[in-house]
């Protein structure tokens, strides 16, 4: 949700971040999927690939093609490494919380607009979902 903002960034953008992406970054970015057990699970051979050959043959990436398909396997290992809840909390707390704020705001609370960008009312509205009876969800 966030971090499609980051795959859709401008080249010179991408020119300027592509000291980040190192055969170091890329081997830790592989350590850390292989110990939260989503290295194998959520990447094609294809993926793996990518980045093994990666750090294998290049210590700088400066393609932008490959960039960008690198960027798209770390934010998904990324996102295969969020727990349930945090999925939640990114999904449905979200939406919920800002359908309230609206509706608070409506009703005259001035500071429920606020209430869109706090963290713990996403997480309180995705403990509510995860606790609710099945037949309650909507």
């Amino acid at each position: 949700m966030y971090h499609e903002k980051m795959i859709n960034t401008s080249i010179a953008q991408t020119l300027d971040d592509s000291c980040l992406y190192t055969r170091g970054f890329l081997l830790s970015v592989k350590r850390n999927a292989l110990r939260r057990g989503v290295w194998f699970k959520s990447l094609d051979g294809l993926e793996r690939s990518i980045i093994n050959l990666t750090c294998a043959v290049v210590e700088n990436v400066n393609s932008i093609t490959l960039i960008r398909e690198i960027m798209e396997i770390v934010l998904k290992l990324k996102n295969a490494a969020k727990g349930e809840f945090l999925k939640l909390t990114e999904t449905i707390g979200v939406q919920r919380a800002w359908k309230v704020s609206e509706l608070s705001f409506k009703w005259g609370n001035k500071d429920a607009l606020f209430w869109r960008d706090d963290l713990i009312f996403h997480m309180f509205h995705a403990m509510i979902e995860i606790n609710s009876p099945t037949g309650c969800r909507q």
